[in-house]
């Protein structure tokens, strides 16, 4: 029987190469960490990541940052327990060397009050998380994104998101007018919306690199941040953006059906060295219950079941 998978690119190979794109390789090369024996152990998957790290630290020169792109599905939290387990493996590697040091950015709007009273969204219990191990290790963060604009919802401390770009604040006006001046939309998904989030979060990022004196950063995102999509392109990338800042990157990336399905041109995966590519991990999602507490009973059941199957490499120090 043909897959859906496979079907889709007999029926779209052909018309997407002509558009400029292509169709994600079918035996991609190693790094790829088949997860399949073990959807939700993440030791394979650090160790890469942390194998990597190693061997760029052991090839490029002392003061040339390494950034660690984590591709996410933000309703898939066990990415943010992957990204969580990474930061305990670097928090390990600052406590045998304290030289090596390390920072985070969250791929959240920079405006950060607005993060931290909107506890109704939806990927909120992962990101908090994430957010309370970096404070909890003294743990340099940023949260990276451009800034949004938002409204009051309700009661004193308690703001609503727009899901628009903050056109007037000072880094995205800059941005839009050295890179889309014509451009009259707001839209954060938009083509011009997620080069400008791309460039805020690279911005952000590098200025925390250096004040920090970080040799290490991980860039939380969403996945078609990282490298592109079909509507993205590889030149706004994350990847591309850091690497022209003189950047040396990781990329990794959990593969999910029909999820960026096509790359585009130049983000193919046989060209991009250091792309460590996850297969068959948990897809488990987040409760999408309006409650706040049925996503945190989702978000805690899930994070039980991998760090016990991950060798308990969540708990606390």
């Amino acid at each position: 029987m043909i897959s859906r998978r496979n079907l889709i690119r007999g029926l779209l190979g052909a018309g997407v190469a002509k558009a400029g794109f292509d169709v994600w390789s079918a035996t991609p090369p190693s790094p790829t960490i088949d997860a399949i024996d073990n959807p939700y152990d993440l030791r394979p998957v650090i160790n890469a990541i942390m194998n990597t790290q190693n061997v760029l630290m052991d090839t490029i020169p002392d003061d040339q940052p390494i950034v660690i792109i984590m591709g996410e599905r933000h309703d898939h939290p066990i990415n943010s327990l992957l990204q969580e387990g990474v930061l305990k493996a670097l928090l390990k590697q600052r406590e045998q060397n304290d030289k090596i040091k390390f920072s985070f950015g969250l791929e959240w709007a920079s405006n950060e009050t607005v993060f931290l009273s909107t506890r109704d969204n939806y990927f909120f219990p992962a990101s908090a998380a994430l957010f309370a191990f970096c404070d909890a290790h003294d743990i340099p963060l940023a949260f990276s994104d451009a800034v949004r604009a938002y409204k009051k919802a309700s009661g004193d401390n308690t703001f609503e998101i727009d899901e628009v770009l903050k056109k007037d604040d000072p880094l995205n006006a800059k941005l839009i007018h050295d890179n889309f001046p014509a451009w009259e939309g707001d839209s954060l998904i938009s083509r011009e919306g997620m080069a400008i989030r791309n460039m805020a979060m690279v911005e952000n990022a590098t200025r925390l690199i250096r004040e920090t004196k970080s040799k290490i950063y991980v860039q939380h995102c969403g996945q078609n941040h990282a490298i592109g999509s079909i509507k993205n392109p590889y030149k706004e990338s994350l990847r591309n953006l850091f690497e022209k800042q003189g950047c040396a990157t990781i990329t990794v990336m959990p593969e999910y059906e029909l999820v960026d399905l096509f790359l585009p041109d130049g983000a193919r995966r046989w060209q991009l060295d250091n792309f460590i590519t996850v297969t068959n991990l948990s897809n488990d999602e987040e409760s999408q219950s309006y409650f706040s507490f049925w996503r945190n009973v989702s978000y805690r059941s899930l994070r039980h079941k991998v760090n016990k199957e991950s060798g308990f490499i969540l708990n606390q120090p």
